[in-house]
């Protein structure tokens, strides 16, 4: 049913932590966000007025012909995230999942390839951190995701799960920073949130640095957990002894 999938997706970013009760009103709330998620993909102006606090972080790198890497998970409005930062001055080549490239994709997947892509470049997820490398090194300011189907074992809300650590190991291979973005509930509009540059040469191994980007969006999503665009199936859980 509709409610078991939503505790699911839930239960997911929470653990055990909370009681049915609590749990059951967090999967409605998530219900609705889902609802008015949809509703608002068809209508992507609503996208592209979110609050933005931290573009001098992106600047800052920009305005020295560096490459950076904007992290992001699918959490609250990120599809109109790229397009309000191209508009506030910074052009931002988004990766996208390959299978959005392909011409027989359902009505509402062609929707959300076309709000990610307004005043944006788009790429294809199979250039892989080769391809994104290059952009970073030619100066681009990249968007990736870390909530991505991935193999590499992280800590997110206190349990072992697998994401994607392509942002990282390009970020490592450009000698790029890391601008992690996050959303954050601000009434209205959420607020889109870029925080201080983090550069890889201050950790040891790529893995490291992919650490520290996942707890910076992990206080923002246990924040608004309800906000997150279907977790369970991004987030994979990393069962013991795997």
């Amino acid at each position: 049913s509709k409610v078991a999938n939503a505790r699911k997706h839930m239960r997911l970013l929470v653990g055990e932590s909370l009681p049915d009760d609590d749990l059951d009103a967090l999967a409605e709330r998530y219900i609705e966000s889902m609802l008015w998620r949809a509703e608002r993909r068809w209508r992507p102006a609503l996208l592209y007025k979110q609050s933005v606090t931290g573009m001098e972080h992106l600047r800052s790198s920009h305005d020295e012909g560096r490459g950076v890497v904007i992290n992001f998970t699918h959490h609250a409005w990120y599809e109109g995230a790229f397009t309000q930062i191209a508009r506030l001055g910074i052009p931002v080549h988004v990766i996208m999942h390959e299978n959005l490239f392909r011409s027989d994709i359902p009505p509402h997947d062609r929707q959300i390839a076309k709000v990610i892509s307004a005043d944006c470049t788009v790429h294809s997820s199979s250039i892989g951190v080769r391809g994104i490398t290059q952009l970073l090194k030619g100066g681009a300011a990249v968007a990736i995701a870390t909530d991505a189907p991935g193999h590499t074992r992280v800590k997110f809300a206190g349990r072992d799960f697998f994401g994607s650590s392509g942002a990282a190991y390009a970020a490592t291979a450009a000698d790029c920073p890391v601008v992690v973005m996050t959303s954050h509930d601000g009434g209205q509009v959420p607020e889109l949130r870029l925080h201080a540059a983090i550069e890889p040469a201050a950790f040891a191994t790529p893995l490291a640095l992919l650490q520290a980007m996942v707890s910076v969006h992990e206080a923002a999503i246990l924040a608004w957990p309800e906000e997150s665009d279907t977790p369970a199936s991004k987030w994979r859980h990393a069962k013991v002894g795997r």
